[in-house]
């Protein structure tokens, strides 16, 4: 697994003030979790079964799962968790169901939009490479993250904003970025960390690792005219993100665009991960008012050789913009038919 290109990467150095004060190498500069890539030390926890990280706290919704320290199977740093099913090859019924999640609660700022993101990665059938008996490809264990703006612990809570369960096929092992965004509703915010295997099957672990909160890339549409003539419909926008992510490698700014006909409730992205200029359009129809908004993801060149990159590469996105508006004009002499949404 740690052979993989897309995650083999060199890992970021200390900041000088850690190095003065002694510390191990456990977190980026602007990394708002305390111990994100477990490399400040586990604790026991009563009511768990093994070591969970410092400054984390477990849940154990389903099942009774055990915690580890590993320095085999990680993605940045000397260790990561690895969570172990319970009688995970012991019959009659190895590798029992659980869910579980691991939060950490990190003062915030409130109003301000944060973003997380780290990654994991799931095996069934355990590690080897012909497992017997192999994992069934309608099996899977679910990996998600989530943020609550109001600094709750309860997992469950309405108010946790959850990502997406990612939910592979359980014979897919590698690591999966996962992320989330929200807007702090107080001075705290609690970050979930959650994997669910919910079938019975022998070999069911998993691994995270590299976590980071950081305050998420922001954009802001630049003012235009609400009706217009024409019917290439030109806009753009500006980008922020926190100056301190340059500090962990080359992170830069990429935006995601779409855009919604308002006589539909659908939104279309009509551009991904896309870099340096700022600014879009597309040609919509007589008559038709048009809806547009933009995100901004800050992360490092995608490039298999990124001599300016470092440490692992982070997906921080933002959320998207408030939507603008635009009536493309009913008077226009037009010859041929135009078609909504064409990238120009």
């Amino acid at each position: 697994m740690r052979d993989m290109n897309a995650l083999k990467i060199s890992r970021v150095l200390l900041t000088i003030m850690a190095a003065l004060l002694g510390l191990a190498a456990i977190a980026y500069a602007n990394n708002l979790l305390v111990n994100g890539g477990f490399e400040a030390g586990f604790h026991r926890q009563a009511g768990i079964n093994g070591v969970v990280p410092n400054n984390w706290t477990v849940v154990n919704e389903v099942g009774n799962p055990t915690y580890f320290d590993n320095t085999a199977e990680r993605i940045e740093g000397e260790h990561s968790l690895y969570i172990e099913s319970q009688d995970i090859e012991t019959p009659p019924l190895p590798g029992k169901p659980f869910k579980l999640d691991v939060y950490q609660k990190v003062p915030v700022i409130s109003g301000t939009t944060y973003a997380l993101e780290g990654l994991m990665v799931t095996f069934c059938a355990g590690t080897a490479g012909s497992p017997n008996p192999p994992c069934p490809s309608s099996y899977y264990l679910g990996k998600s993250v989530g943020l609550d703006p109001f600094g709750g612990v309860d997992p469950a809570g309405a108010s946790v904003v959850w990502s997406p369960e990612d939910r592979r096929d359980a014979r897919e092992a590698r690591w999966v970025h996962l992320g989330a965004t929200a807007v702090a509703r107080g001075s705290s915010m609690t970050v979930f960390l959650r994997m669910n295997s919910p079938f019975q099957f022998h070999g069911a672990l998993g691994f995270m690792d590299g976590f980071q909160l950081s305050p998420a890339p922001v954009v802001s549409l630049a003012s235009h005219p609400s009706v217009q003539s024409s019917t290439d419909v030109l806009f753009s926008w500006t980008g922020w993100m926190d100056p301190s992510l340059r500090n962990d490698g080359d992170y830069r700014l990429y935006y995601d665009v779409q855009v919604r006909d308002t006589t539909t409730s659908a939104w279309t992205t009509v551009a991904s991960d896309v870099g340096a200029l700022n600014v879009w359009s597309f040609t919509g129809l007589v008559g038709h008012t048009y809806a547009y908004r933009v995100r901004a993801v800050a992360h490092q060149p995608q490039l298999p050789d990124c001599g300016t990159c470092a440490g692992v590469n982070h997906f921080f996105a933002g959320l998207y913009s408030d939507p603008a508006f635009v009536s493309v004009g009913v008077n226009l002499n037009v010859s041929h038919v135009l078609l909504p949404l064409v990238r120009r």
